[in-house]
């Protein structure tokens, strides 16, 4: 035993050593590493702080009766998909030209529910624009942060006597595997047919006075790379399906090999396939309730508004799950108090920010906190059709009209010559 711990102490040794004598090999790596990954981020932040490219929010206020299936807000996403533009080398490492999020959003303000879309500046007349498409009545206008009516920091949140739960969630398995959407809540019989959104709305309406859920989907246009997965998945599903027969043919035996699919397995091959021919958006979904701290009951969130999204998952497909590295409710065993702390101040500056996974490691690591490290896996992809299902704007079948935003006169048209693009030499 004793020998062996020698030679471990004798191994740690020379290898020390070496790390010492070959220095200028890997320290100038790891600090040319080091200082890209800065860089990166520096520039995204630059870029995503220009006047044209930061965020303004948008309310949407509807009809009395929308009579449109969630297909209309599928056309829109694919439309704001069309967004996505290309950047060269000198963009990227230059300008730090990089991708511009959208935001989704559906909140309740003491169980009034307002839908909201936050879009970068310079894409406001195509959000405007594509929505009048869909859905010619609705009521669209720039409004101040919902958001604003809170302090910056959870802190002082906190000092004002609020209490937070909040937390993101995932898919559970490969997101080349869909979830349910709204084409099987639908019916050809009108009376049969389901609105997913539905049960969302009600359990938002149900909230306090003085109670606030919050719930965004920040989406980034997805790289169809994301489909790649899809050909292993389907061969593991083949794979599943195989089945090795020996036959004897005079003195010889043969093993031959043949894939017989049960009902079941087609179905998800057909899914799988069928979810990756439309385009996709990286998509973070993040659900936050604040209340005061006497009256403070997150069951109507935690429970409520998973609940909600449970609908969509399927025992052979997909579901969502919650993020145990991000969510406020999950059990730690060591340092709770302050990993609690640190976790609710992540979570509530991130929805403040509209912040997705960063994409540089020193961004991970400079938007961290002592007790909570912003390292996190890469957000799901949800093609347009999933994304419509879980949000869009309530149809006709939606009994919880009362505490919708609603306008009440009828839109006549978007006026001539809107203007849609802006000036291609911007940055």
């Amino acid at each position: 035993m004793w020998t062996q711990i020698l030679e471990q102490l004798l191994f740690a040794l020379v290898l020390f050593k070496i790390a010492i004598h070959y220095w200028w090999i890997y320290v100038p790596v790891t600090v040319f590493f080091v200082f890209k990954s800065l860089w990166i981020f520096y520039l995204e932040g630059l870029y995503s702080a220009k006047p044209r490219n930061s965020g303004m929010l948008l309310e949407i206020k509807m009809p009395r009766e929308i009579r449109k299936s969630p297909k209309a807000m599928e056309q829109f996403l694919c439309n704001i998909y069309n967004t996505k533009s290309g950047r060269g080398f000198i963009e990227k490492w230059w300008f730090g030209k990089a991708l511009l999020k959208f935001s989704l959003e559906v909140v309740s303000m003491g169980g009034e529910v307002h839908f909201y879309i936050r879009t970068p500046r310079k894409f406001r007349n195509i959000v405007e624009a594509n929505l009048y498409a869909q859905y010619q009545d609705l009521d669209i206008s720039e409004v101040e942060d919902y958001i604003n009516e809170f302090p910056e920091s959870f802190d002082e949140v906190s000092n004002m006597g609020f209490n937070l739960w909040g937390t993101e969630l995932m898919l559970g398995k490969s997101d080349v595997y869909p979830i349910r959407t709204y084409v099987e809540f639908e019916s050809p019989d009108e009376d049969k047919s389901l609105d997913p959104v539905s049960a969302l709305l009600e359990i938002l309406t149900k909230s306090k006075k003085e109670d606030r859920i919050w719930i965004q989907l920040l989406i980034l246009p997805a790289s169809p790379d994301w489909k790649d997965a899809s050909k292993e998945a389907l061969e593991d599903i083949r794979k599943d399906a195989e089945r090795k027969m020996t036959t004897t043919m005079g003195e010889e035996e043969r093993v031959m090999t043949s894939t017989q699919l049960t009902p079941g397995q087609r179905d998800v091959m057909e899914a799988i396939e069928q979810n990756v021919a439309k385009v996709g958006f990286n998509t973070t979904i993040r659900i936050v309730y604040l209340a005061p701290r006497d009256t403070f009951d997150d069951s109507l969130a935690n429970k409520g508004v998973r609940a909600a999204f449970n609908q969509y998952g399927t025992q052979n497909l997909n579901y969502f799950t919650k993020n145990r590295d991000k969510d406020t409710d999950e059990f730690l065993y060591f340092f709770r108090k302050w990993r609690l702390k640190d976790r609710k101040k992540k979570i509530y500056f991130d929805y403040r920010t509209r912040n997705m996974k960063e994409s540089s490691f020193m961004g991970e690591l400079i938007t961290s906190l002592p007790f909570h490290f912003a390292f996190t896996n890469n957000p799901p992809v949800l093609n347009v059709e999933e994304l419509a299902t879980i949000y869009h704007f309530p149809t006709f079948l939606v009994l919880t009209a009362p505490m919708l935003r609603r306008v009440e006169s009828k839109r006549i048209g978007p006026p001539a010559g809107l203007p849609i693009f802006g000036s291609e030499n911007e940055k």
